[in-house]
């Protein structure tokens, strides 16, 4: 019985750790995920690879953020 109380309280007292963890993203976070996926999709458009991707994504993401583009 002792053994089973332990056993939960560890479980339940990890599970309090685990929530504690998650923090939902600020504004600036989701907005750099914005950014970072339109120039994914902007290096993919042109088809980039490699080096050339790779140059393009840090030059992207060090722009500043704007609007989405029209569709």
């Amino acid at each position: 019985m002792l053994k089973k109380l332990i056993l939960g309280a560890g479980m339940l007292a990890s599970l309090a750790v685990m929530a504690a963890d998650v923090v939902p993203a600020t504004a600036a976070q989701a907005n750099k995920k914005s950014q970072g996926l339109q120039c994914q999709q902007q290096a993919t458009a042109q088809k980039l690879e490699g080096a050339a991707k790779k140059q393009f994504m840090v030059t992207c993401m060090k722009a500043p953020a704007t609007a989405a583009p029209a569709q």
